[in-house]
């Protein structure tokens, strides 16, 4: 599909809507006297203070549009791995070890099938990345959301803890000229940039139980519903080395 960008999909920068969110948001780093996060908004988490040497890393992100799909398939099974998998590779990001995860599930009609698979998927998630999942929040909110299909519409977002030595903290500020960039080989899909991969289905004009010869596979059964996660446990043993200054995903 040449030409198709995020911007063209709907997806387009935030710029001085978010600058003015955050003019609001950095002065309360003072606030919490003895705690000051130790980096900059920006980060793909940052770290709270708690106690010599100890921070909590936190960060907070949601599965997004890929929602959309799972409502136009019915299939809600695979997306808590996708929340747990977003949010731990930010705690990860910044040399911590995630530890928690907790939920915040809004949805059009609380129906107990809908539950059933949106918990195994956070259940299977958290057992991959080592964590637990200690508590959340559910909210039927049924005027706020309207799905692909009619009472269909549910959003899930989640906020992961990790803990780091603060002389650990990995901020990328060590970077240089010279230094071994490890890169690990995507394996497909993961959760970002729907918006985009939905438009892209759909200029494509291919319904989603197609079968498509070149991904040798069904499109929403397979190749963009199928949760992509690593797992964080192997990149807590890599954190565990002597040096790593920088960390993207």
């Amino acid at each position: 599909m040449p030409g198709l960008t995020e911007r063209q999909a709907g997806v387009g920068s935030l710029g001085e809507g978010l600058e003015a969110l955050l003019r609001w948001v950095r002065p309360t780093f003072g606030y919490a006297v003895g705690a000051r996060p130790a980096l900059d908004i920006g980060y793909f988490a940052n770290v709270v203070p708690v106690a010599p040497n100890l921070g909590i890393a936190i960060s907070t992100d949601g599965v997004g549009t890929k929602l959309l799909l799972a409502q136009a398939v019915g299939r809600f099974d695979t997306v808590g791995i996708d929340c747990v998998a977003m949010n731990v590779n930010d705690v990860l990001c910044v040399g911590a070890r995630p530890v928690a995860l907790v939920d915040y599930i809004a949805l059009e009609q609380a129906t107990p099938a809908l539950l059933d698979a949106l918990g195994r998927g956070l259940a299977r998630g958290c057992e991959l990345a080592g964590v637990s999942c200690p508590g959340g929040e559910l909210a039927q909110v049924r005027e706020m959301l309207r799905g692909a299909r009619p009472g269909s519409a549910v959003d899930l977002v989640g906020t992961a803890i990790g803990t780091v030595a603060l002389d650990r903290v990995v901020a990328g500020e060590d970077v240089a000229a010279g230094d071994v960039l490890l890169g690990l080989e995507s394996a497909g899909l993961h959760s970002n940039g729907f918006t985009l991969v939905r438009r892209a289905i759909e200029s494509a004009g291919l319904p989603l139980d197609a079968h498509v010869a070149e991904l040798g596979c069904v499109l929403a059964e397979d190749s963009v519903m199928t949760p992509r996660f690593r797992g964080s446990r192997f990149m807590t043993c890599a954190l565990a080395g002597p040096r790593r200054v920088s960390i993207a995903y």
